[in-house]
């Protein structure tokens, strides 16, 4: 220990003598004094990055190229509760003298909306607090938020356990699970966010609290679908465990290139969503399906990616009518533990290296647009032909190929009551998103125009239901269509748990000022009844 507090303070020092040789101008323009920072280096053992030290550049890069330029003022490295009670505690009294002052805290970086990162304000970096324990005789694993998916299957596995989260290897649990979480495990055993017992975090004015069901648990409904950096910084999540042997996974595929072949796999949509979506209660089967078309790929393509719990070769009996339709191929099928037939199934190596973002990388990638909806009618065939039409025009000369991506409700997803937390998207058969990218600024407009139309094919399906983890700055409604009746809900939490409004940006809960308020006509004791009481209640704390 104090061979790491010596190592720190020589750091310190060094970091220190680098500074002495900057201006005063320098930290000026950063909103800083030069006693203020060098307060905050020693409180943080070093940790406080500006933009002509070293590692700079290294640690403001984000997972998006779209937000490669953006520059904060200041990086605050956290690698432990204290540390982010020390910057807090920074950020509050920025926040009494200069109320515009900006921040943001960022673990892995994914925000599509720019969230993550902040121009000329400060970012706080919480990939330091990536810890994880797992108590498998109580089956219950304590994560910390930067934890990324591949750390978290790769831990619980050793147990034979488990806990749904998203697909991508590389995302940390922190942004994921407060805005729901989906991946192949979702169907079996609910969204991320249904299976966290327990959380912990430090709120605005700097107090660490737990919340579960019984203690503070309006801030435990509201974190588990509130999304990030509205209520405090989460600095824990204890996730409730499954055993989970080997699983089976299959890909099935059906070509779109020609007229009888896009028929074909509108016939396949059309069976997937009568079938095996909203009403389909069977929890042995996971699945994403993908439109596709572009890149290396010779498209364009519908894939169905399968995971499903029970002996080698159970798809042919749980997927049935999917593959009697005709076109479908099977292009491969295996089994082995979770994370490995996750991997598989994405395209990913066994064990594969996401290295971190950096911004050379990001200066050379394809720059991308997102949108999401929530549906709740059957499209029928003619509706998913609209759907593969429009893919089937989409631009093939990118790097990265045009992805419209379904993900399949029902089962353990459906199964919980709308407004169980603020996750409240329990009443749709799938959610979809189209990922569009471009090269250049001249082709920019057509992506976006091509994101436009799809909404447009969408409109007479949807329930105008969107996904909050995939923000966008400029979505109509947002409010409406993250939380819908459950918004005024959040408000009232909001206020309670961050009554100065320390977490705002353009999105936060409460940013819009009246909100729904006034359109809402049911009152929070009928629409959560098992927090109601707990709204009026002080925080309790340690």
């Amino acid at each position: 220990m104090e061979l790491n507090q010596d190592a720190g303070q020589r750091e310190v020092r060094r970091r220190l003598a680098e500074w002495a040789q900057r201006p005063d101008a320098d930290f000026e323009r950063l909103q800083l004094t030069r006693q203020q920072a060098t307060e905050l280096m020693w409180e943080t053992c070093g940790r406080l990055v500006l933009p002509w030290d070293a590692d700079y550049d290294r640690l403001r890069a984000v997972a998006y190229a779209n937000f490669e330029n953006v520059r904060p003022a200041a990086i605050g490295v956290c690698t432990s509760v204290e540390d982010v009670r020390c910057f807090m505690r920074f950020i509050r009294e920025q926040r009494r003298t200069n109320p515009s002052f900006r921040w943001v805290p960022r673990t892995g970086g994914h925000s599509t909306a720019g969230y993550s990162t902040v121009e000329g304000g400060l970012m706080l970096d919480l990939r330091g607090l990536n810890n994880i324990f797992v108590q498998p005789e109580r089956r219950l694993a304590h994560v910390g938020p930067a934890v990324q998916m591949r750390d978290f299957y790769r831990t619980t596995r050793v147990y034979g356990l488990f806990a749904p989260g998203v697909s991508c290897p590389d995302v940390p649990i922190a942004g994921m699970m407060q805005g729901g979480g989906y991946g192949f495990g979702s169907r079996m055993f609910g969204m991320s966010c249904d299976n966290v017992t327990e959380v912990e975090m430090v709120l605005a004015d700097g107090r660490v609290v737990l919340a579960n069901r019984k203690r503070n648990p309006d801030l435990f409904w509201a974190v588990r679908g509130g999304t990030g950096n509205q209520f405090g910084i989460l600095t824990r999540a204890t996730y409730q465990l499954h055993p989970l042997g080997d699983v089976g996974a299959v890909v099935l595929q059906w070509r779109l290139g020609t007229e009888a072949e896009a028929a074909q796999g509108a016939r396949a949509l059309d069976v997937l969503q009568r079938r095996y979506m909203g009403s389909n209660h069977d929890r042995r089967l996971g699945y994403l399906a993908l439109l596709q078309h572009g890149a290396s790929w010779d498209g364009p393509f519908l894939i169905v990616r399968a995971m499903y719990r029970g002996e080698r070769g159970l798809w042919r009996e749980l997927l049935a009518d999917l593959v009697a339709t005709p076109g479908c191929q099977v292009l491969w099928e295996d089994m082995g533990s979770f994370y490995s037939m996750n991997n598989k199934l994405m395209g990913y190596a066994q064990e594969p290296d996401f290295p971190e973002p950096t911004v050379d990388a990001l200066a050379l990638s394809p720059r991308q647009e997102k949108q999401s909806r929530f549906y709740d009618k059957p499209l029928g065939e003619t509706g998913w032909r609209l759907f593969v039409d429009h893919i089937r025009s989409a631009p093939t000369k990118l790097k990265i190929a045009t992805q419209m991506v379904i993900e399949p409700a029902g089962a353990a997803i459906n199964e919980r009551r709308r407004g169980e937390n603020a996750y409240i998207h329990r009443r749709a058969d799938f959610h979809t998103y189209l990922n569009t990218y471009w090269d250049s600024e001249e082709e920019k407009p057509r992506a976006f125009a091509f994101l436009e139309q799809w909404l447009e094919i969408g409109e007479p399906w949807t329930n105008q239901e969107a996904y909050q983890n995939y923000p966008k700055p400029y979505i109509t409604h947002w409010q409406w269509r993250y939380w819908a009746e459950y918004y005024p809900v959040l408000r009232l939490i909001k206020r309670k748990y961050d009554p100065t409004n320390l977490f705002r940006f353009e999105q936060s809960i409460g940013a819009d000022r009246n909100g729904l308020e006034s359109a809402a006509t049911v009152s929070p004791e009928e629409l959560v009844p098992e927090i109601s009481r707990s709204l009026d209640a002080p925080i309790a704390h340690p």
